[in-house]
C-alpha cells in the first residue's frame, strides 16, 4: 500500500509566503484595531485548537478573551432560517449557555446570529 507524503498543514505554508512588508502591515492593523494576537502552543491560544494538526497557527481576537479558555460547542445552520430555526437556536444557545458552554459561530444571518444574541449573557465567540 503506498502512503502519499503528506503536506505541512496550510497555516505554515501561507505564513512563509506572505511578504514581511506584508506582515508587518498585518501587524499593524491588528493592533490599531486593538485586536491581540494569539499564538498556537502560547499562552491565551484556545487549548482545543493546540490539538489539531491543522490548527490556524495565529488567531486575531477582540474582546473577553477569557471566553477561550472555557467549554466550547459550536452551533451553525441555515442563514434562511424559519421562525422556528431561530426560536430552537436562541433556545438551545441559552440553555447551553446556563449549562457553561462558551457558544462559537461564524456570526452569519439566521440561525448564527440567533445563537450568538441568546447566548450574549453567557458568552460567545464569533468566528
Amino acid at each position: 500500500m503506498h502512503c502519499p507524503k503528506l503536506q505541512p498543514p496550510l497555516g505554515s505554508l501561507i505564513i512563509k509566503s506572505v511578504p514581511k512588508a506584508s506582515l508587518s502591515l498585518i501587524l499593524k492593523a491588528g493592533h490599531a484595531n486593538k485586536a491581540q494576537l494569539l499564538i498556537a502552543g502560547q499562552a491565551g491560544y484556545p487549548a482545543a485548537l493546540n490539538d489539531l494538526s491543522d490548527a490556524p497557527p495565529l488567531l486575531w481576537a477582540l474582546g473577553n478573551l477569557s471566553l477561550l479558555q472555557k467549554p466550547m460547542i459550536a452551533l451553525v445552520g441555515t442563514r434562511n432560517a424559519s421562525s422556528l430555526d431561530t426560536r430552537m437556536a436562541k433556545k438551545l444557545a441559552a440553555d447551553l449557555g446556563d449549562a457553561g458552554y462558551v457558544i462559537v459561530s461564524g456570526l452569519a444571518r439566521g440561525v448564527d446570529t440567533s445563537a450568538h444574541i441568546a447566548a450574549l449573557p453567557s458568552g460567545t465567540i464569533a468566528v
